[in-house]
């Protein structure tokens, strides 16, 4: 989005830099959603491999042959438990990565941007 001569060209110099700023905001916003999205991939992943640790420092307890179908079942789920992780882990580096070039895309000039600034926190 070029707010200086895109969509947004028609509006006066102040307004573009306030809609730009806008759309950071909310790009930001979904910036922090894909972060706890990718929060949560990972603490999937590690309560699997914490799972399949617990079963391999156990192991002595118990003889493989006779538990093997819950042992079965249990590297199933954790391995259920890791391709869901991984994929909502690469779907948010995905999504972070092309809401960092919608905020690239969005072109004004920051001596403008200093100038709204300037203007907020004036003390007169």
């Amino acid at each position: 989005m070029d707010v200086e001569n895109g969509e947004f060209a028609d509006m006066p110099r102040g307004d573009r830099i306030r809609t730009a700023m806008s759309v950071l905001r909310t790009l930001e916003s979904k910036r922090r959603s894909r972060l706890s999205v990718m929060r949560t991939g990972i603490g999937i992943i590690t309560i699997a491999i914490s799972v399949l640790m617990v079963l391999i420092t156990t192991s002595q307890l118990y003889v493989l042959q006779d538990v093997l179908y819950l042992v079965t079942a249990l590297v199933i789920i954790d391995a259920a438990l890791v391709v869901i992780g991984s994929y909502l882990v690469i779907k948010a580096l995905r999504e972070i990565r092309r809401i960092e070039r919608r905020e690239q895309a969005i072109d004004f000039d920051l001596d403008d941007l200093a100038t709204l600034f300037g203007r907020l926190f004036d003390d007169d």
